[in-house]
């Protein structure tokens, strides 16, 4: 976001870095509204806009050497805020939300390389898809069954970085309350064996990079069912 105060002009950046212009005559001293918060200019000078701009406030008093107060956003001062809607208190009923009212809005995009064009999937064909892939693991037997304390979870791995297909099975989860086990491949391979033995996973979606070290891994023998994001040669599964 960028105020342009000799021609009287906001610019909001996206995050997908797209502009949009919007004219405002600030020598009047309208508010400024932006999605990111709201800027009021009441014929201040340039430099005062910014200065008097708070995001955040102090809601507790701490002397204790080496801690720093506790900070809010300044329209949760008194108190977090649960949720914005009453009848939207869970990923699930967000999700099935989106998808009755705005079900031929852009939900996910993605794209094959680095500068290329995104693509994306509707709310709803993501939703078809989510419910399609949890249907899928249902009838094929794929999910892990892990009892902590008095609550079970149907589990499965995810063995990759952020892409279309994982925010699928993340949505997936949302959808039949499945539990997803994210195998975080930048906290190296120690850390994929832990979670695999810790977890018992059956089955780890994975991406074509991490496909050969799981299968390396000297806990492959718990898992049973490998599922490739991308197209694989038989030699990088024999």
């Amino acid at each position: 976001m960028k105020i342009c105060h000799k021609i009287g002009k906001v610019q909001k950046l996206n995050f997908f870095g797209n502009a949009e212009i919007y004219e405002k005559d600030i020598n009047k001293g309208r508010k400024i509204k932006v999605n990111m918060g709201c800027l009021a200019a009441k014929k201040r000078k340039p430099e005062e806009d910014w200065r008097n701009f708070r995001v955040s406030v102090t809601v507790t008093q701490n002397n204790k050497s080496g801690e720093s107060e506790v900070y809010r956003h300044y329209l949760a001062k008194d108190g977090l805020i649960n949720y914005s809607n009453p009848h939207l208190y869970t990923m699930q009923s967000i999700v099935l939300h989106a998808k009755e009212h705005t079900p031929h809005r852009k939900a996910i995009g993605g794209r094959e390389s680095k500068g290329g064009k995104y693509s994306f999937y509707t709310y709803e064909q993501s939703f078809n898809l989510a419910c399609d892939i949890a249907s899928g693991m249902l009838k094929f037997g794929l999910l892990t069954q892990i009892s902590d304390r008095d609550y079970t979870m149907q589990a499965y791995g995810v063995y990759s970085k952020n892409r279309v297909e994982y925010i699928l099975l993340d949505m997936a989860a949302m959808l039949y309350g499945f539990t997803v086990v994210p195998l975080y491949d930048t906290l190296g391979m120690s850390s994929v064996q832990y979670i695999l033995s810790e977890t018992g996973l059956k089955t780890v979606f994975v991406a074509n990079e991490n496909l050969e070290k799981l299968i390396n891994e000297k806990t492959i023998e718990n898992i049973k069912t490998i599922v490739n994001f991308e197209e694989s040669s038989p030699q990088s599964v024999s």
